[in-house]
């Protein structure tokens, strides 16, 4: 009995592990990926640069955000809510329902609440990606695409 009681156990949580993961592959933002290589220049101009610990964060007029690793690999995009709503590669943008982001991504998320926002994370183990909508009062604010296990 105890022995069948340890494997549904096991299934169980190993069940809910699994739920959290979707396939993020192709996911861009503004046209960039993790894991490829940054272009430092674009049309807009760096408005805030700095180190945090062994990568730089770069924030363009344009409101776009990136992470880079030392070796110049994108490893986190990120959208601000005040930007002009583009969007992601499934047409969902700042302003949009979390309805909306669950009916395009599905239920495989979990969520946390920081900074006052409920951030909805959508998980891809296998292309180690992660995809943060970052939510308030039901609405998307922030979208955030990044590498996994990196930043």
């Amino acid at each position: 009995m105890n022995k069948l009681l340890i494997v549904l156990s096991f299934l169980i949580i190993a069940g809910c592990l699994s739920v959290s993961d979707i396939d993020l592959s192709g996911q861009e933002l503004y046209g960039y990926q993790p894991n490829t290589l940054f272009e430092k220049e674009r049309a807009y101009p760096i408005v805030e640069e700095k180190i945090i610990g062994t990568n730089l964060s770069l924030r363009y007029e344009d409101g776009i955000r990136f992470i880079v690793s030392p070796e110049n690999i994108i490893l986190s995009i990120e959208t601000r809510s005040e930007m002009k709503p583009l969007e992601s590669r499934d047409g969902i943008k700042q302003g949009d329902s979390v309805d909306k982001v669950i009916k395009k991504l599905g239920k495989k998320y979990s969520t946390r609440i920081e900074q006052g926002a409920k951030v909805y994370t959508y998980q891809d183990s296998k292309n180690k990606l992660i995809q943060e909508f970052w939510t308030v009062d039901g609405k998307v604010q922030i979208i955030r695409l990044k590498t996994k296990d990196k930043i």
